[in-house]
C-alpha cells in the first residue's frame, strides 16, 4: 500500500480552525493530500496533536478532527531527525537530511551528495522538506565550542554516524547562497540559529530556491518519489515566500515561515499556475499503483543524474533528476556562452506508463503529469 502525500499545517493558521481545515482538504485540496498532521501553536509551535495511542499523529483527509480528539497529554514533541527517537510511544523517523542535500543540489548542480544519502536512507521515514522550524542545515555542537560546527553528519537508523555528506564549507556555501536567495530574509531576523539538535535556516523552502518554480517543483518530485511518506508543511503547500512582518508583530523568527492565510489568500494561491502543477504532482503521486510497488534507484556518476524508479503491477514511473545541468548552465553563461543551448535538458523528467500507454514530461509547470482514468 503506497503512502499517500500528507499536509502538516496549523488549523488556525491554515483554515482558521480544525473545521476550516477540514473543510478546506474536502473540497478545494480534495484529492491532494491524503492525511493531515495537525501542529500545535503552542510556544515552539512543532508539536503535532494526536490522539493517545495514535502515532504519527495521521489522519484521513476529511475527518481532520479525528487527530485531535485526545487530551493534552498525548501532544508529543517532534521526533529526532533520524535516531527515531521520541517522546511518544512510537518513533516516528524524519528525513531532514534531504531537505539541505536538494538545495545543494538545486544550488551547486550536485546531486552526488544525495545519492550517497539513498544508499544508507533508513525505509519507513518522513520525508520532509520544509517545516515549520525552518530548514534543518547539520547537526548542532554538542557543546559550546565543539568541533563540527554543522556538517550533515546525519544518522542513518541506529547503524551510527556518516560523515561526508555535506563538509562545512558546503553547509556554509549553502547557507550564504540561501540568503542571496532570500535577499537577505533568511538572516533578516538571526544568522542559521540553533534548537539545541540542529542548525536552522529561517525561511520557507520557495525563497530558498529563490521562488523559481522549476527547481521548486523538481525538489517536490524528488521527494514524492522517495519511498517512505511525504510530507508537505502549509507554507510550502501554497508555494509561499518569507513573511517579513509578522515576525516584527510576534518577535518570533521562525513566523518568516508560519504566515496566517485569510481564506480569501488561500483561495488566490490554489489559482495560480505553479500550485495547481505542484498539486498536480501530489495527485499523481497518491494515485498511481505504481508507488506501492518495488523501488530502485541510480546514479549516474558521468552525467550526474539520478534516476529514481518505481513498478507496480501494472503501471511504472521514473524520474531522471540531471541536478548537473544548472551547474552546466551557470558555467556557459559564465563563459559568455547562451545557457539556452541546453534547453533541450530538464532538471526534472518523469516518464510512467498507466492504462493509457507510456507518457513522458520534462516540463512539471506546464505539463505535470497526470494519471488516466
Amino acid at each position: 500500500m503506497r503512502d499517500k502525500v500528507q499536509l502538516a499545517a496549523y488549523a488556525d493558521r491554515f483554515g482558521g480552525s480544525v473545521t476550516g481545515l477540514t473543510e478546506l482538504l474536502r473540497t478545494k485540496l480534495a484529492g491532494v493530500y491524503g492525511g493531515v498532521r495537525l501542529l500545535s501553536s503552542g510556544a515552539r509551535g512543532q508539536a503535532p496533536a494526536q490522539t493517545s495511542g495514535q502515532a504519527p499523529s495521521v489522519s484521513p483527509a476529511g475527518a481532520v478532527s479525528d487527530a485531535v480528539t485526545g487530551d493534552t497529554d498525548a501532544v508529543t514533541g517532534d521526533t529526532d531527525a533520524v535516531t527515531g527517537d521520541t517522546d511518544g510511544a512510537s518513533p516516528v523517523v524524519y528525513d531532514h537530511p534531504l531537505a539541505s542535500l536538494l538545495l545543494h543540489a538545486l544550488i551547486d548542480g550536485d546531486a552526488a551528495p544525495l545519492a550517497r544519502w539513498l544508499a544508507v536512507r533508513p525505509t519507513g521515514i518522513v520525508s520532509v522538506l520544509d517545516t515549520q522550524d525552518g530548514i534543518v542545515t547539520g547537526r548542532a555542537p554538542k557543546k559550546a565550542g565543539a568541533a563540527d560546527g554543522g556538517a550533515i553528519d546525519f544518522y542513518s537508523g541506529h547503524n551510527g554516524v556518516h560523515d561526508g555528506f555535506l563538509p562545512q564549507r558546503d553547509v556554509d556555501r549553502l547557507v550564504r547562497a540561501v540568503v542571496r536567495n532570500t535577499h537577505g530574509e533568511s538572516a533578516l531576523f538571526g544568522p542559521a540559529d540553533q534548537d539545541g539538535r540542529y542548525r536552522l535556516i529561517d525561511s520557507t523552502y520557495y525563497s530558498a530556491l529563490g521562488c523559481d518554480d522549476t527547481k521548486y517543483l523538481a525538489a517536490r518530485a524528488v521527494q514524492f518519489f522517495l519511498p517512505g511518506l511525504p510530507e508537505v508543511y502549509y507554507m510550502g503547500a501554497m508555494m509561499a515566500p518569507n513573511d517579513l512582518d509578522l515576525p516584527k508583530k510576534t518577535g518570533t523568527c521562525r513566523d518568516i515561515n508560519r504566515h496566517i492565510f485569510a481564506p480569501a489568500e488561500i483561495g488566490a494561491n490554489l489559482l495560480r499556475p505553479e500550485v495547481k502543477a505542484l498539486n498536480a504532482l501530489c495527485r499523481f503521486r497518491n494515485s498511481l499503483e505504481a508507488f506501492g510497488g518495488d523501488f530502485t534507484y541510480g546514479y549516474d556518476d558521468t552525467y550526474g543524474v539520478l534516476g529514481l524508479v518505481w513498478q507496480g503491477a501494472s503501471t511504472s514511473a521514473r524520474l531522471d533528476f540531471d541536478a548537473r545541468v544548472i551547474a552546466d548552465r551557470r558555467e556557459m553563461g559564465q563563459g559568455g556562452m547562451d545557457p539556452d543551448d541546453l534547453s533541450w535538458r530538464s532538471v526534472a523528467t518523469i516518464t510512467w506508463t498507466d492504462a493509457a500507454g507510456e507518457h513522458k514530461t520534462n516540463d512539471l509547470l506546464g505539463r505535470p503529469p497526470v494519471v488516466a482514468e
